[in-house]
């Protein structure tokens, strides 16, 4: 499932919705063509694996959200990045170039077992 973070509800709810499954925060540049990699392989996943949460926040039009995402999760801002949440905090990261349909799902290994993904 794809929704957009517009705001900092829509984000505390994300975070509420963590604890139920993992949840995925994905933040987007529209003028940053590895950006649009990303989304494409996010929408990808999204279709194939429709019980997976995915949440995008467009950072360019909306940077005081994204301020407040990195503050909050104490993850340090990029753009593009994906942060896998699970039960309010975050376990995962990837930016740029490492933000591929292989690592988002190779994420969530970490909440099967000790391994680390690659």
């Amino acid at each position: 499932m794809l929704k957009d973070l517009e705001n900092n509800t829509d984000f505390d709810k994300a975070l509420q919705d963590s604890k139920e499954a993992p949840v995925y925060i994905y933040k987007h540049s529209s003028s940053c063509n590895i950006s649009r990699g990303a989304w494409r392989a996010i929408q990808e996943i999204a279709e194939d694996k429709p019980e997976l949460q995915f949440r995008r926040i467009m950072v360019r039009e909306n940077k005081p959200l994204s301020n407040d995402i990195a503050e909050k999760l104490n993850v340090e801002h990029q753009s593009p990045q994906i942060i896998l949440i699970n039960n309010g905090v975050p376990i995962w990261s990837a930016t740029h170039y490492g933000i591929t349909r292989e690592t988002i799902m190779g994420a969530l290994k970490i909440l099967k077992s000790d391994e680390k993904p690659e």
